[in-house]
């Protein structure tokens, strides 16, 4: 492979070249996608074997990819029924894109809501646990964390994290201000990287709710209205205490969800692979039996919806899989630079060879393999350069959204929003004196004790971890 690789680059023998290329790195896909198959389908069994026998989204989806695993996976197909399984395939996988999208804007909406809970917090409590440090001595303490570690990107991660947790009582004005100039940042360079920062800050800031943001239960819809209805500014203890307990059950559910569909994302983009990949696969490798026997039995047991109650005897079976997943990700991580060259410098020639169905299969396996779970493949991006009036225009119209949403906000909401888009736009200072500088007028400003108390436990678990 490595021969074949180095010959595609330099241009020699591509009539054969590019076929051997092609057919080599199916057959890897597909042994590494077989080999991850076996281990999360069998991982996702553990996950929701006490959950067959419920009709909820999860089981719903777990029964339908398992019947695709039969079809496509077990069992050869070809001709209409491989469109009409590699359609299923791709249908399911974007369910879960939808509610992987909802799942993340639950954490958005509640992640202001905790911010704000937090700082209200040692109102209603006792907090002689929290150690008492002199307002004066937080900022050096907090300069020297960041500064403990010479990294650039930790030194970064942590002054964005002191930056959403210290107190804000910063103008609009200054606010916008700083907004605008981590925009401008992205002048000169692709549109897409700013459209993508700009998508951020619209679900950080909750401008935008993605519209599956409560598809998983009417119970966390009803939970966000309760929170988003609160009279923060004057809220008693009981309210208090009954929004702590319903964000810890939405904490909860979340992780909860988010890991599940994690799981099941992973599975379903490993069958889309072995589905694709199965066309061009000439000789199945030594493991085929293991990873078969694995994954068919795990089918038969969600066919016939047995809980877990024992362990499944496959142990001899996942011992013949050890160190293959490793291997396999070595082979085509090596060599998928060389895919991205052919795609673009050599897509005539796979047109004459006719492999054009071949390597477009590649390139979204490629993708699936990328790391990026929810990749969508048929996502058009503006190509082009963003100037300072698309820059300008992009920036009036988040403003002007901004503007509205604070309108009808509680300002601790608005406090809340605004520290979340400041700590997530570019580093704004341009030294150490300036961080400073910042963390003491923040601290300064702020004449709320509860909130100051608060503050002060988080930055001590910050710098604990």
């Amino acid at each position: 492979m490595t021969q074949v690789a180095n010959e595609i680059l330099k241009g020699k023998n591509l009539d054969l070249n590019l076929t051997k290329y092609g057919l080599e790195m199916m057959n890897i896909y597909n042994a590494y996608s077989k080999v991850r198959l076996a281990m999360n389908y069998y991982t996702c069994y553990e996950m929701v074997s006490n959950k067959l026998n419920t009709k909820d989204t999860l089981s719903d989806i777990v029964t339908k990819i398992s019947d695709i695993i039969h079809r496509g996976v077990l069992n050869t197909v070809t001709g209409d029924d491989y469109k009409d399984i590699l359609a299923e395939t791709e249908s399911l996988r974007n369910q879960v894109i939808d509610i992987m999208k909802g799942l993340t804007s639950d954490a958005d909406i509640f992640n202001l809501y905790e911010y704000i809970l937090n700082r209200m917090e040692y109102r209603f409590k006792d907090s002689s646990h929290i150690m008492n440090e002199d307002k004066n001595a937080l900022p050096q303490s907090l300069i020297s964390y960041i500064l403990s570690d010479k990294d650039n990107v930790v030194m970064n991660t942590r002054i964005c994290e002191i930056i959403r947790e210290l107190p804000l009582r910063m103008t609009k004005s200054k606010f916008f201000e700083l907004l605008h100039s981590g925009l401008e940042v992205y002048k000169d360079s692709p549109k897409k990287g700013l459209d993508d920062f700009l998508y951020m800050l619209r679900t950080v800031s909750t401008i935008d709710i993605d519209k599956n943001a409560f598809i998983l239960s009417k119970d966390i819809e009803n939970i966000f209205n309760d929170f988003k209805n609160a009279n923060y500014s004057d809220l008693t203890e009981e309210k208090y205490d009954e929004l702590h307990n319903k964000l810890e059950f939405v904490v909860g559910f979340i992780q909860a969800n988010v890991n599940d569909y994690l799981m099941i994302a992973e599975l379903i983009n490993d069958v889309y692979v072995i589905i694709l990949s199965s066309h061009y696969v000439e000789e199945q490798p030594l493991e085929h039996n293991s990873t078969e026997k694995i994954i068919a039995t795990i089918y038969e047991k969600i066919q016939s919806k047995d809980a877990l109650e024992e362990e499944i005897e496959l142990e001899e079976y996942f011992i013949a899989l050890e160190g293959l997943q490793e291997k396999y990700y070595r082979q085509f991580s090596t060599n998928e630079h060389v895919l991205e060259m052919i795609l673009e410098n050599y897509s005539l020639e796979v047109k004459i060879l006719m492999l054009e169905e071949q390597f477009n299969s590649l390139k979204i396996i490629s993708l699936l393999e990328s790391g990026s779970t929810f990749i969508e493949f048929n996502n058009i991006r503006d190509e082009s350069m963003a100037d300072k009036a698309y820059v300008d225009e992009k920036f009036d119209e988040l403003k002007a959204d901004m503007e509205k949403m604070f309108k009808e906000n509680n300002k601790l909401v608005n406090r809340a929003i605004m520290s979340h888009v400041l700590a997530s736009l570019p580093i704004f200072f341009n030294n150490i004196d300036e961080i400073k500088t910042y963390i003491e007028d923040s601290i300064s400003s702020c004449g709320d004790d509860a909130e100051i108390t608060a503050c002060t436990e988080i930055f001590h678990s910050l710098m604990e971890e």
